[in-house]
């Protein structure tokens, strides 16, 4: 992966339009939720020194702030402020209470309320924080395609990370997983995945773990309920 340059050739000053485009490039590329970083083992001094003062000229939850957040939070800079900092701009820009008809959402906020789950779900994958598990089962947005980008966000990280998914749901967590399983049942162009899925549930089912058991349990029920599952 070629990195941005951190000059501008022209002005001497740090290519800020560039590498913020080239961050927003990398991440669309990047198939959830693995790491657009994945061949970059760390930041050089410059690279974070150039980062972290872009940080410091951006709007908080704007498109560009939640990018540079995401990135710095991945490579564990100030980690904890950076990854608030991502969900924050959910919160800022109304995710919750977004109508389902009638409301035309600003560019910036869609592009904001579409990114911040991916950029939990990426982050989860590396660091493996509770908190942001715990945000992304708690995720409920009343509009249909943010809906759909949390119940992505919440799916790529099912083959890795289905026990503790299973683990961390709360009441409201496992309608959200099933939801999102409901969601992919239609979607998974290949009927083994959904078998993956399935047999991820009724391992859980007959586990010895009460609260995965009860989980799994309750999960399957709504499934079937749905017509999901026979």
């Amino acid at each position: 992966m070629k990195r941005p340059a951190i000059d501008d050739p022209l002005t001497g000053r740090p290519g800020i339009t560039e590498a913020l485009l080239w961050l927003g490039r990398l991440f669309d590329s990047a198939p959830l939720p693995e790491s657009p970083f994945s061949d970059i083992r760390t930041l050089t001094g410059d690279e974070r020194e150039f980062w972290q003062s872009m940080q410091a000229t951006l709007c908080p939850g704007s498109p560009a702030d939640i990018d540079v957040a995401c990135l710095l939070a991945h490579f564990g800079l100030d980690y904890r402020r950076n990854a608030r900092r991502v969900l924050r701009g959910y919160t800022m820009h109304g995710g919750r209470r977004v109508a389902q008809r009638g409301a035309r959402l600003p560019v910036e906020s869609r592009a904001v309320l579409l990114n911040v789950p991916a950029h939990t779900a990426r982050l989860y994958h590396r660091w493996r924080d509770s908190n942001l598990l715990d945000w992304l089962l708690a995720c409920r947005s009343c509009s249909l395609d943010l809906r759909r980008a949390e119940h992505e966000a919440l799916l790529s990280l099912w083959d890795d990370h289905w026990v503790e998914i299973l683990l961390a749901a709360s009441c409201a967590g496992r309608e959200c997983i099933a939801d999102a399983l409901a969601y992919a049942r239609p979607l998974v162009p290949e009927p083994l995945v959904w078998k993956a899925y399935l047999h991820h549930l009724h391992a859980a089912a007959d586990s010895g773990n009460e609260r995965l058991r009860n989980t799994a349990l309750e999960i399957l029920s709504q499934l079937k309920m749905c017509g999901d599952i026979p």
